[in-house]
């Protein structure tokens, strides 16, 4: 390979702010790409497709969910496909119609802040169940390998060292 040295032809634009460019470019495209992958996520969840669902996840994620919490239990932690895959199907069989709803993305290029909405209805008390929910979401090469969710907007943000 040749090493070529002096003017590149590129008048204002110099080596070193042609790469920032080029990199700030890179960002957001890889940004955009892990929107959509956590949009397909979710519409596959709300479809009920666990193995789209684990597509997005890396094989050894780490995913802090609350959502027994807001049932009076504690936080979980699931590590890897199969305990995620373990935690779906537990949620499957207490809870009808569970559903996601996104209202807002904040991008933060490899982290993604999701503010929405969760809700179902139990599988045998018929009681629905409705939250504010934040998904604070990590990427590497496209796929979530550490994800946290809040139940409070205002400390979901904050984790991810945001503001309303």
């Amino acid at each position: 390979m040749d090493v070529v040295e002096g003017d590149l032809g590129l008048g204002d634009l110099e080596g070193p702010r042609l790469l920032s460019e080029l990199a700030r470019e890179i960002l957001r495209a890889m940004s955009r790409e892990n929107v959509e992958t956590f949009q397909r996520a979710a519409r596959a969840y709300n479809e009920g497709d666990l193995d789209a669902v684990l597509e997005a996840f890396d094989p050894e994620v780490e995913w802090h969910a609350v959502f027994q919490v807001m049932l009076g239990g504690a936080a979980t932690v699931c590590r890897g496909h199969e305990e995620v895959r373990a935690y779906f199907q537990e949620l499957a069989e207490d809870f009808v119609e569970l559903r996601l709803t996104m209202d807002e993305f904040r991008n933060l290029g490899e982290r993604l802040v999701v503010v929405g909405r969760f809700g179902g209805r139990g599988r045998a008390s018929g009681a629905e169940i409705h939250s504010p929910i934040v998904l604070v979401a990590d990427f590497k090469a496209g796929r979530i390998f550490r994800m946290r969710d809040y139940l409070d907007t205002g400390k979901g943000l904050e984790a991810a060292g945001l503001t309303e």
